[in-house]
């Protein structure tokens, strides 16, 4: 009930932001912060409608709309929009290869021990991350986008590394007015020394963005299937995004049904507010997460996890990170605490 607590605090403080004048222009100012295109088409529109959008706006608000297909007016499908990225990274990894956390369990008076081998072993990482995505319209402002998404990083000191992949494939579609209806499909897995995960996931989602108290919204509400490594679970998101005169902020929500006696993720809540120091992008965001099911030596296991993060440009193109995690596990040997630490590259687009 603490961790909840913090966190609902945390994103009512976040949110609290953009006084109800806020005019278009300043507000178009605001919209580069924001990661939905969607959102930003809305409220640089709206800023190119006051006459004083500045070029870079207009820009931005073209570039948008290509790639989200409104300027799609042929009866043959096209590619709209194709692009690549890689990322080099520096970071470090309290648990590169996947071990444990707490290596010791009493039970009574009796000390069980994790091998040395199954143990969390902390790194500093070298690796990069790259992505590639393609679009492909078929009617205005519908299209479809495949991407595809990749990392490894690699301890030099343990000669131990870790990757991961991801696939999606996506109908993305504009109904009506500012109404929007998105069809998915995703593949993801995860690989470390000790252990690989697996996941898929099916999804629709409905969207719909709006102007009200002083700034621009977009809502959204979906269901899903999420195929686990031994079970499936139904879920239900839900999303709120905004564009005030000085912060983007975001809030998504997760639920899960349970998944028998597989340990999976019950619920997730996420804030996360953007806005500039100085002139360079900062983001903070702030989660609470539980993940239960299943037992461990008899015992029903529920994880809580709360985390924050900070990230902060220094130049252009590099920025760093502070983060911290706090687990606390009704079985406590899955208790346990971490920082995480990383240097962020802007991706180097080809």
């Amino acid at each position: 009930m603490i961790l909840r607590a913090a966190v609902l605090t945390a994103m009512l403080c976040m949110l609290q932001a953009g006084p109800a004048g806020a005019d278009p222009f300043t507000l178009g100012q605001t919209a580069v912060l924001s990661s939905s295109e969607r959102l930003r088409i809305f409220a640089l529109g709206r800023a190119l409608e006051t006459g004083a959008a500045v070029r870079a706006q207009v820009e931005l608000l073209r570039r948008d709309m290509v790639g989200q297909g409104f300027y799609h007016d042929s009866a043959s499908p096209a590619i709209i929009s194709h692009r690549s990225s890689i990322q080099p990274q520096l970071g470090y990894d309290p648990n590169i290869n996947g071990g444990f956390h707490v290596w010791q369990l009493y039970m009574g008076d009796w000390v069980l021990e994790a091998p040395e081998d199954a143990r969390a072993q902390p790194a500093f990482t070298l690796g990069a991350g790259g992505s590639a995505e393609a679009r492909m319209a078929w009617a205005e402002g519908r299209f479809i986008s495949a991407n595809l998404s990749a990392g490894a990083a690699w301890a030099p000191e343990l000669d131990i590394g870790r990757n991961h992949l991801r696939a999606e494939l996506c109908s993305r579609n504009h109904l009506v007015g500012w109404t929007f209806l998105d069809l998915c499909a995703e593949a993801t897995r995860s690989d470390r020394k000790l252990g690989r995960s697996e996941s898929g996931l099916v999804s629709a989602q409905i969207s719909r963005i709006t102007a009200f108290g002083g700034g621009y919204h977009e809502l959204s509400a979906g269901l899903g299937r999420r195929m686990l490594q031994r079970a499936d679970q139904n879920i239900l998101t839900f999303g709120w995004g905004a564009i005030w005169d000085s912060v983007a902020t975001e809030v998504s929500v997760t639920l899960g049904a349970p998944a028998g006696d597989t340990f999976a993720l019950r619920h997730r809540v996420t804030a996360e507010a953007r806005w500039r120091t100085f002139g360079h992008a900062s983001v903070a965001t702030i989660w609470h997460e539980r993940v239960a099911g299943g037992t461990f030596l008899g015992e029903a296991r529920a994880d809580d996890s709360l985390g924050v993060s900070l990230a902060q440009s220094v130049t252009p193109r590099v920025s760093l990170s502070v983060g911290a995690m706090q687990t606390r596990s009704s079985v406590d040997f899955f208790s346990y605490e971490q920082i995480l630490l990383a240097v962020n590259f802007t991706p180097i687009e080809f």
